[in-house]
């Protein structure tokens, strides 16, 4: 939670993985949206604006969303 801040998911400089599944690394203009935790993190947001090389995933309490092409426009 302490990378979303602001209404974005900001790149982490520390901290890393062996291995991740390609289908949970986030891509440009993906929002995620925490879903439990406590009251005040709640519908927490945050939109990504870094890229899939950047390699970034996120905990399984969050929710991303992805837009299609039609919404997309809308969110930049």
């Amino acid at each position: 939670m302490g990378n979303i801040q602001d209404g974005k998911v900001l790149i982490p400089k520390t901290g890393s993985l062996e291995s991740v599944p390609e289908s949970l690394i986030l891509e440009y203009g993906d929002l995620l949206f925490n879903r439990t935790n406590s009251l005040e993190l709640v519908g927490k947001v945050g939109f990504f604006r870094g890229s899939k090389e950047d390699k970034v995933s996120f905990a399984s309490y969050l929710v991303r969303l992805k837009a299609n092409e039609v919404n997309f426009a809308e969110i930049i």
